[in-house]
């Protein structure tokens, strides 16, 4: 099995790292200091590079098996997702310890001083316990919602033999 799905456990990878990439820039570009308040709108951009990958995976698996059928585009996208949901807390740990120590007390000081949540709300949200468990779940979910949007577009029955 994961050599059929080795192109997509790859994907996971390359998604996993461009997450780290990402959040490094964000970073770089000061959206976790002095332009704080641009981040929870600027970070939602992201969205675009896990729905280009599972384009190409499915693209590919279509490609590979003369079609694309319900079932493979949808496990297709999930082993992907899943890829990058276990690798998701290696890439949150190396952030948060490495390249931006101070990423969770920004994120809690300006939530509590733009009233945004209270500091207790905001210390039990911004930390990395939940950002590990958010992330896990949500790459899944919306790993799988995003299969299922694109193998309906890309879907192409796979002819069956002339009997």
């Amino acid at each position: 099995m994961l050599k059929r799905y080795r192109r997509e456990l790859l994907l996971g990878a390359l998604l996993s790292l461009a997450g780290l990439v990402w959040v490094t820039g964000e970073y770089l570009a000061g959206l976790h200091t002095t332009r704080i308040q641009m981040h929870p709108t600027v970070t939602n951009f992201f969205a675009v590079i896990p729905i280009a990958l599972i384009v190409v995976a499915l693209r590919a698996r279509r490609r590979d098996d003369g079609g694309l059928t319900w079932r493979a585009g949808i496990t297709s996208g999930l082993v992907l997702s899943l890829a990058n949901s276990t690798l998701s807390p290696f890439t949150l740990y190396a952030f948060t310890r490495w390249i931006n120590p101070g990423f969770f007390q920004a994120m809690i000081d300006f939530a509590a001083s733009s009233g945004q949540a209270t500091r207790a709300q905001a210390e039990g949200y911004f930390n990395l316990g939940s950002y590990i468990g958010q992330s896990m779940v949500f790459s899944v979910v919306a790993g799988l919602v995003t299969s299922v949007i694109v193998t309906a577009v890309l879907r192409r029955v796979v002819p069956s033999p002339p009997s």
